[in-house]
């Protein structure tokens, strides 16, 4: 039986093909038939490139509005200085958060994915090796493993297996909602970020999540990067000064709406 990842792939080449052999074979329809391969390209590459687009499947972008709280989603994690030093600081606010982990980096430390979970954190999955320059571009082979390691790999530490999970840079592809579905995991975005995973200076992320914060909002840092602690710091200051509440989410609570 072909999975779900193959039969997307061959419906592709199927439908580029018939595409072009139209062209070929009648050639007063060549026009035509450049249309629609560019219609079908660039499909392709605005579902896969655009974090949050949803033409291959469902996204959970946003809380629903009923919740009133936010919730945040920290990536790339663990890190074996900022990590620990964050979930004190969680401690501290009384913060729930959910720590998007790549597998590789887990299995370094499992000590310090441990801990998250016993701090009351979620652990969701990032992919086995975190290919950001090529994860858009994985077939559905490679695709499939980095999900499915990775998942594998939480599982061993924690002794649960995550129920969402954060494509890498947020580039989806054709192939990544069939391996969701196999592993029973939801795919996460993000409704405001900072971009402090990039080499964006602090006060410029902070001011990028402020203004993108609020109520209903899945907010998106990094503990990789190097300012970490003092940023999150500044995020649970000012949500407390606005009076925002964060918490992890039920899934009753989750919109797919972007």
């Amino acid at each position: 039986m072909i999975n779900g990842n193959r039969a997307r792939l061959i419906s592709l080449i199927l439908s580029l093909g018939a595409t072009w052999s139209i062209a070929l074979f009648l050639p007063h329809y060549w026009p035509l038939s450049l249309l629609v391969s560019a219609l079908i390209i660039s499909w392709l590459i605005a579902g896969t490139l655009l974090p949050n687009a949803q033409f291959f499947g469902a996204i959970t972008s946003r809380l629903s509005p009923q919740t009133g709280k936010m919730w945040l989603t920290i990536d790339d994690g663990p890190h074996p200085e900022n990590t620990p030093g964050l979930l004190d600081l969680l401690d501290q606010f009384q913060v729930s958060a959910t720590f998007f982990l790549i597998g590789e980096q887990a299995q370094a430390h499992p000590e310090i994915v441990k801990e998250i979970c016993r701090r009351g954190h979620e652990i969701g999955n990032h992919s086995m090796t975190h290919p950001e320059k090529r994860f858009w571009s994985l077939l559905p082979s490679a695709t499939e493993r980095e999900i499915a390691e990775c998942q594998t790999a939480l599982a061993s530490i924690t002794g649960q297996r995550p129920r969402f999970f954060r494509a890498p840079v947020g580039h989806s592809n054709l192939f990544v909602h069939p391996a969701l579905r196999s592993e029973r995991l939801r795919l996460i975005g993000w409704s405001a970020r900072g971009f402090d995973g990039v080499g964006n200076s602090e006060r410029s992320a902070l001011r990028r999540l402020i203004r993108s914060m609020g109520p209903g909002k899945i907010v998106l840092i990094h503990d990789t990067a190097p300012y970490a602690l003092s940023l999150t710091r500044s995020l649970l200051e000012h949500s407390r000064e606005m009076g925002w509440e964060w918490a992890s989410p039920d899934d009753s609570q989750l919109s797919e709406s972007c």
